[in-house]
């Protein structure tokens, strides 16, 4: 048998193999203009180490290098390698779901509902209630997670998931292209409420001193 020659069986999983690693790369991609470090998420590093020690064990019998007489030897390690892909792509998205949401909440920490409400109206209709949702939804995904159906079909949870994970980078995206006018308006609203503050207390003052004014009249007059 020449050198990297592969069955239809084996192709089949190969191509399996590409298609989760290639969703894994974009994750990582999208993480990475987030600004969402993986790095310190050691999981799918693992996982996509493991996976590249099986797949390298397939290359190392079918270029020759090494014997082996189980005929299911390469099937085998491929579909491990198509597990620890799959894993990595999952906490891939896990951990830079996380990560969003809190950058999200972070992002509106510091502005009140006024400011957010002239801004981003949105936030409230739309993008607050998609992020409870997106919760729910998660953790129906992760509940649904079948490793052994993923090499041999296609998996419609992690299509879910990445779609979940796209919506999400969306509306960040959306939140750091307002970040300068909710700024500028939280700075505006609190100019106006002192503005405000400062005139009433003017009218207290000014109200005070015609009451004490008119207690002196008052007094002289009776």
């Amino acid at each position: 048998m020449d050198a990297f020659q592969f069955s239809e069986e084996e192709k089949k999983r190969l191509e399996k193999f590409i298609e989760i690693y290639s969703k894994t790369k974009i994750v990582i991609i999208k993480a990475e203009e987030s600004k969402i470090d993986l790095v310190k998420f050691f999981s799918p590093i693992e996982q996509l180490r493991n996976a590249l020690d099986h797949l390298m064990r397939v290359f190392e019998v079918k270029g020759g290098g090494k014997n082996e007489d189980s005929a299911n030897y390469c099937l085998d390690n491929l579909d491990a390698a198509i597990a620890h892909v799959y894993r990595a792509c999952y906490d891939a998205l896990d951990f830079s779901v996380h990560s969003l949401k809190e950058k999200i909440q972070t992002e509106f920490k510091g502005f009140d509902s006024e400011v957010i409400l002239q801004v981003m109206p949105e936030y409230y209709s739309s993008i607050k209630p998609k992020l409870e949702k997106f919760c729910k939804e998660i953790e129906e995904i992760r509940n649904n997670k079948d490793i052994a159906k993923i090499r041999h079909s296609e998996d419609k949870n992690i299509e879910k998931y990445l779609q979940l994970w796209n919506d999400l980078n969306e509306d960040y995206k959306k939140m750091l292209d307002k970040q300068s006018t909710l700024i500028e308006q939280r700075k505006e609203i609190k100019n106006k409420r002192k503005k405000e503050e400062r005139k009433n207390w003017i009218m207290a003052f000014v109200v005070g001193i015609i009451m004490l004014i008119l207690g002196i009249v008052l007094g002289k007059i009776l």
